[in-house]
């Protein structure tokens, strides 16, 4: 299962959106009929994503990072079971493990936040230029995007894009981002 960030845009504010998004991260056109029939007048259907999904990318990514560090320790509890059977002597394997930790420490969180922060500029900029603004959605897929059906929470509540990392967004639920030119 999957999430996958689904904005309601002007057809002349996908390609913005495109050129705006953080690289890495890329904007395509989907094709769901649940999320397409939820969000109001003749608006593009596009995804935002990372490699196949959006995962990591609309909920907090200390969340994730806190996860990541969980799996990383019982990868580490079986790699120090795995030494010690081998033989290796304590101090060789606390060393191999503190250069390991070294190494991997801090840089993916701090990309991780960077990118988050580039993707809500993104989002941002194009509802701001666009007077009707945008439409946000996220829904976690279990199946085929295509023959998913799903239930949206409506009418849209309105929110600023500064809240993409927040406990209040919600699956499934319809969002609008309101552009600054909205009258």
């Amino acid at each position: 299962m999957c999430d996958f960030l689904m904005l309601g845009v002007n057809e002349s504010q996908a390609e913005r959106l495109r050129s705006l998004v953080p690289s890495g991260l890329s904007v395509r056109g989907m094709k769901c009929p649940a999320a397409s029939k939820s969000i109001p007048g003749s608006r593009l259907l596009v995804a935002i994503t990372r490699g196949q999904c959006s995962c990591g990318l609309v909920f907090d990514p200390v969340e994730d990072a806190e996860f990541e560090n969980e799996r990383q320790r019982a990868i580490d509890i079986r790699l120090r079971r795995k030494y010690r059977q081998r033989g290796w002597p304590a101090e060789r394997i606390e060393r191999v493990f503190a250069e390991s930790k070294r190494s991997r420490q801090q840089p993916e969180l701090q990309a991780a936040v960077s990118e988050q922060a580039e993707l809500e500029l993104a989002i941002s900029t194009v509802a701001n230029e666009d007077s009707k603004g945008l439409y946000l959605l996220v829904h976690q897929f279990a199946g085929l995007i295509e023959r998913e059906r799903f239930a949206v929470e409506t009418p849209a509540a309105k929110m600023r894009v500064a809240s993409l990392n927040s406990k209040s967004l919600k699956r499934d639920r319809l969002y609008f981002i309101a552009g600054s030119l909205a009258t």
